[in-house]
């Protein structure tokens, strides 16, 4: 049987590995540099990744946004 801490830590470095795909609002508005109202008007009026609400903040993928970005500047991003 796991200790509580063992599972804590367990649960800890899961939530690290999920959050690490994932991008902050901000981090996305200084990545494409624009601002919040922009990235919310790209959100509803294009094909721009969705967000992801957890609370209060919004967070989007990071390998949707990196994509996101390569389709419109003609390179190959993010990861396959």
């Amino acid at each position: 049987m796991k200790s509580a801490i063992a599972e804590n830590a367990q649960s800890a470095s899961a939530m690290a590995g999920f959050m690490h795909g994932l991008m902050e609002s901000e981090a996305v508005e200084r990545a494409l540099g624009v601002s919040s109202s922009t990235l919310a008007r790209l959100e509803r009026k294009s094909n721009f990744p969705p967000a992801l609400k957890l609370g209060r903040r919004n967070f989007y993928s990071r390998r949707a946004v990196e994509r996101w970005i390569a389709e419109r500047t003609g390179e190959k991003g993010g990861e396959p």
